[in-house]
């Protein structure tokens, strides 16, 4: 269910990665093979975009790489929430960043480049093995996802506090 105006504001000023996690999903590079193509509306207007894999044809309303950062941001909520579970939350981070990481050193064991294409005045990159090339570096999304992942962990939401960390009190029958 899509949250209302005041849920939203709500969950960004209890939340504050959310805002800056959505801020990397828009600035994160498309999945090579993917492209960004405007949908046009009565007018002839752009009004919205969907997102192609010329690979597959395959058509989304949102960027394939949005999935990424919407797990992340529900580990950020849910260590805001119940800070008790940050620690798990921030293993979750953890596993996430190095599975982006190893889909990175994957992608460049199979891909070379960039190569320069004199006709176009590009650079592109090529894989060998399936014989496909891409003007975009195949590493490019997953290194950022890993990255967004590190700095994730940075924040307070993951930053155990010693005001927050008291030592449990009992009292001992005499």
């Amino acid at each position: 269910t899509a949250l209302t105006c005041d849920q939203s504001i709500a969950l960004l000023a209890s939340c504050p990665e959310v805002q800056w996690l959505a801020e990397c999903a828009a600035r994160c590079p498309l999945t090579a093979g993917w492209r960004q193509v405007p949908l046009r509306s009565n007018a002839g207007r752009a009004r919205e975009v969907a997102y192609v894999c010329d690979g597959t044809g395959t058509v989304s309303e949102s960027p394939p790489q949005l999935r990424h950062f919407v797990r992340l941001a529900w580990c950020a909520i849910r260590a805001r929430l119940r800070p008790e579970t940050a620690h798990r939350m921030a293993g979750r981070i953890g596993e996430q960043m190095e599975s982006a990481f190893s889909q990175v050193r994957s992608l460049s064991a199979c891909w070379t480049g960039p190569h320069f294409d004199p006709s176009t005045h590009r650079d592109y990159f090529h894989c060998p093995s399936a014989g496909v090339s891409s003007w975009q570096n195949p590493c490019k999304e997953m290194t950022f996802v890993a990255q967004s992942a590190q700095r994730l962990l940075q924040s307070s939401a993951f930053q155990q506090r010693s005001e927050e960390v008291k030592p449990v009190e009992r009292s001992v029958p005499r």
